[in-house]
């Protein structure tokens, strides 16, 4: 039977394991993605701190000795929250929560050693909700965005007679996500369309391109959207940043879950009722399909192809987030009137879901 005070070495030895790995993680994502000096300094200040305190307590050497992980009843448990990552915020997110907490299990515990040192852990938990905000706030607030229920619209540029005209009804209509596709179009005619669209849209507006990681890094936009024969993920995402957004079309739960793995921020799934607009489509979705794949999957679902105004209740209730619509309204007569309708279903389901 082990001794109180052992224990509670065990409890010190465990926590401070986990605050010091913690802010390793947040340090590393300051020096090396945000190239951020001050924070990185900032983070590695607070490690220091923290193992110069409990050494001064003379606990260090004794903490490590009083170690025992064979006994350890949660060693080898792993919830699915804990071996999933959706992406560099989720990780920012996981390890500064494993760091509060372990910070004020230190604090409670030392209340039991030496109250000067439970003080000084309970002020440098406080320092650290200040980096915490600080980093957090470098990641983009744009791809919060996907995860709420949204019409996305697709510009396929074959669609679009007057692109100044399309431009004043999107900033009217104030959409928030917009993807620009050209098949059979120039690279300078896509280059030139794309740069438009970027420099007049709403500056709140996401702008995806479809496909060329070339123009969406040359015109700025805050991601792509890729086809399962684009390059992979991964790739993309050495080219573009953590801060962009990358969609992926995927038609099956094996595409998914590469597309998860690889780091992808939504997934395109469809068609889910039948369409013209793409003549290399493959069979159509069911809406049971929809929800099925919307329950496994971690990052938000785009269901898209054939959606009309009156579709968009069942495709929310079946688990799909981002509303993607091409000719309902770029090939509608009064694309205004085709967005107030997309918009007014979204409202309604939100409402609805709301007062439930």
């Amino acid at each position: 039977m082990k001794s109180t005070k052992t224990q509670i070495k065990q409890i010190l030895d465990a926590n401070l394991n986990r605050v010091l790995e913690g802010i390793r993680v947040l340090e590393e994502i300051a020096r090396f993605i945000y190239n951020d000096k001050h924070l990185t300094f900032s983070f590695k200040e607070l490690r220091h701190e923290i193992t110069a305190e409990l050494k001064n307590l003379q606990l260090k050497p004794n903490l490590i000795l009083s170690r025992d992980t064979d006994s350890d009843p949660i060693k080898f448990l792993n919830s699915k929250e804990e071996t999933l990552r959706k992406g560099l915020y989720s990780i920012i997110l996981s390890n500064s929560g494993r760091v509060k907490e372990a910070l004020r299990v230190l604090e409670e515990f030392l209340k039991l050693l030496n109250i000067k040192s439970s003080r000084k852990i309970k002020s440098i938990r406080f320092r650290f909700y200040d980096l915490e905000k600080e980093l957090t706030e470098k990641f983009p607030a744009k791809k919060e965005i996907l995860s709420t229920p949204q019409l996305y619209p697709i510009l396929d540029i074959n669609f679009c007679k007057n692109i100044d005209n399309t431009i004043k009804i999107l900033n009217k209509t104030k959409i928030k996500l917009l993807q620009l596709r050209a098949k059979n179009i120039s690279d300078k005619i896509f280059y030139k369309t794309a740069k438009k669209l970027r420099r007049n849209l709403n500056r709140d507006t996401i702008f995806i391109i479809n496909d060329r990681v070339d123009i969406a890094l040359a015109v700025d936009a805050d991601g792509v959207h890729l086809g399962q024969d684009d390059l992979d993920v991964k790739v993309v995402r050495n080219l573009i940043g953590e801060r962009s957004i990358i969609g992926v079309s995927a038609e099956n739960f094996s595409q998914i879950g590469k597309a998860v793995k690889d780091g992808a921020d939504y997934i395109g799934f469809g068609p889910i009722y039948p369409t013209e607009t793409k003549p290399d489509a493959s069979d159509v979705k069911s809406l049971r399909k929809l929800k099925e794949i919307s329950k496994r999957s971690p990052i938000p679902i785009a269901p898209i192809g054939g959606v009309k105004p009156e579709h968009t209740n069942n495709l929310l209730k079946n688990g799909g987030t981002l509303i993607s619509v091409i000719s309902s309204i770029f090939g509608s007569v009064n694309p205004e009137n085709s967005i107030r309708k997309f918009n007014k279903e979204l409202m309604n389901f939100i409402k609805m879901k709301g007062g439930k």
